[in-house]
């Protein structure tokens, strides 16, 4: 019965302490996984089964922390670093001359085909570059042969966006090593991959694991569990330190700030605003289809919704046409309608600019966007590393006044949204001088028409952003004594911080071979 327990069931009854057999069953299920890693790092056999008992070691006692949806990468990338703890602790015992030569993988230019055998030694060091969805992505399909609805079931999303992720997550990795000088081809890459699920730990390992773990630990295994899991916390302590200076230097800019004009304050808080990183958001999982590239439906009209939880930001929208189009828009918030086949329509409110050039201008400041497309077409148009779920809920309003606008004047049936074809996208923007630019695009031509008899109906749709701070009075003071000792502080602050992430990202690097 507890054989076909999930991994988020095992888990919990690992941490309430209440079943052995649990940590077992977790061991079984992930050996080969773990000692396959292990064996890349450190080639030996012996020293890889040390290396395999130290990360099921530390799983029992981070069982807590641990995602386990994200299991299979949190093992990958934990087995990566009790190898690192391992090779340090065997070239600190033979004093080796050669040891910066051993860390560092020999960068390659050639043009041909990297082989397995080259790309191996790199590949848990690219895995542990990737963030901890894609990473367990690809350990699922490739290390552990499984399929992407199983890829899917074990992450919490379809089929079709598993495979999407898993496809995105291989481009990463490819991009990771191309980086680095060795270029594989996106096919060498994943045969690269699957052959290593050919790696299998030794047959009473996962025995000896077990009864290891119920015997407190003992040995090798145990020095290099409590290495990986010292570093884990040090690694923790030092972010911490990052965090709390960067909050002093912040409060103490801020102050100093506060003294200044508000004219150069609000400069000041627009610029970081358009700077803020975003969380990112699979909007594919947010809308799903069943319609694929290759889908066409007769009965093309539909109903849509769209409500305040389907505004988004997006960091940066890009859509380019050959050379006869090109949107560019900066920080955004995005509206999405919706019926449903999915995600039909999308509207973008540049935050701080957006451009539009075509053949008939060299550059016009945008206002709004409007985006009709087939719904498989969402995930490309805006993908989850630019998109993030806080949009301005306000703009609510004015982005459906917009789509009802742009539906009803553009040859729409009655109020309802028309889904394109496969290769078809309107695109429908409103600049700031007033004017509509409405273009037909066939994004598998990518080619573009430009619709002339809609130049003239621009949208006229009540802003609904706060207004702008006043500009403050030329005969207040610029800075106060207190505001001057603040800035003074916030600056030193900021100093030390900057040294300090400086001096941890290079030992990280000095710490990753690839």
């Amino acid at each position: 019965m507890i054989e076909q327990m999930t991994d988020s069931q095992l888990m919990l009854e690992i941490v309430r302490g209440q079943s052995s057999d649990a940590f077992t069953v977790i061991v079984r299920r992930y050996v080969n996984l773990v000692y396959g890693t292990a064996r890349r790092m450190v080639g030996d056999v012996h020293q890889a089964e040390d290396v395999t008992q130290a990360a099921f070691f530390v799983l029992i006692k981070k069982a807590q922390a641990i995602d386990p949806s994200a299991l299979p990468g949190w093992l990958v990338n934990t087995t990566r670093l009790a190898a690192k703890e391992a090779i340090r602790s065997k070239q600190r015992r033979q004093r080796h001359e050669t040891q910066a030569a051993q860390m560092k993988v020999e960068t390659k230019y050639s043009s041909d085909e990297p082989t397995v055998e080259d790309l191996a030694p790199m590949l848990d060091d690219a895995l542990s570059r990737l963030s901890a969805s894609d990473r367990s992505a690809v350990v699922l399909r490739f290390l552990q042969g499984r399929s992407f609805a199983e890829v899917g079931m074990a992450t919490g999303v379809s089929e079709e966006a598993a495979r999407k992720r898993v496809g995105r997550a291989v481009d990463k990795l490819r991009a990771i090593f191309m980086k680095h000088g060795t270029y594989p081809s996106v096919g060498g890459l994943m045969v690269v991959l699957a052959s290593q699920q050919a790696i299998r730990a030794p047959a009473m390992l996962a025995n000896s694991i077990s009864a290891a773990s119920a015997a407190g630990g003992a040995g090798a295994s145990l020095i290099l569990a409590k290495g990986v899991m010292s570093a884990m916390t040090w690694a923790k302590m030092k972010l911490a330190a990052v965090i709390f200076l960067a909050i002093m230097a912040t409060g103490g800019l801020g102050m100093g700030v506060m003294t200044i004009r508000r004219v150069m304050a609000d400069e000041s808080v627009s610029t970081s605003t358009a700077a803020e990183p975003v969380k990112p958001f699979d909007l594919l999982e947010r809308y799903p289809t069943q319609l694929t590239q290759g889908d066409d439906i007769p009965e093309r009209a539909r109903p849509w919704g769209f409500t305040a939880a389907d505004i988004f930001q997006v960091s940066r929208f890009s859509l380019e046409v050959g050379k006869e189009l090109r949107v560019e828009v900066g920080p955004a918030d995005l509206g999405i309608g919706h019926c449903v086949d999915g995600a039909v329509w999308a509207v973008l409110i540049p935050r701080v600019s957006g451009t539009l050039t075509s053949r008939m201008n060299n550059g016009e400041a945008i206002s709004s966007v409007w985006l009709r497309f087939h719904p498989s077409e969402i995930d490309r148009l805006f993908p989850p590393e630019s998109v993030s779920a806080d949009g301005a809920t306000n703009l609510l309003d004015q982005m459906r006044a917009i789509a009802q606008a742009k539906i009803v004047s553009s040859w729409q049936a009655g109020g309802r949204a028309m889904i394109p074809g496969p290769k078809d996208m309107t695109v429908d923007v409103d600049v700031k001088q007033g004017l509509r630019r409405f273009f037909v695009v066939d994004t598998e031509a990518r080619t573009s028409q430009y619709m002339a008899i809609f130049e003239q109906r621009a949208v006229k749709a009540p802003l609904s952003r706060p207004p702008e701070a006043s500009t403050a009075d030329a005969t207040e003071p610029l800075i106060n004594g207190f505001g001057l000792a603040a800035l003074a502080g916030g600056l030193i602050c900021l100093f030390i911080g900057t040294a300090v992430i400086l001096r941890y990202q290079a030992r990280s690097r000095s710490n990753r071979p690839l």
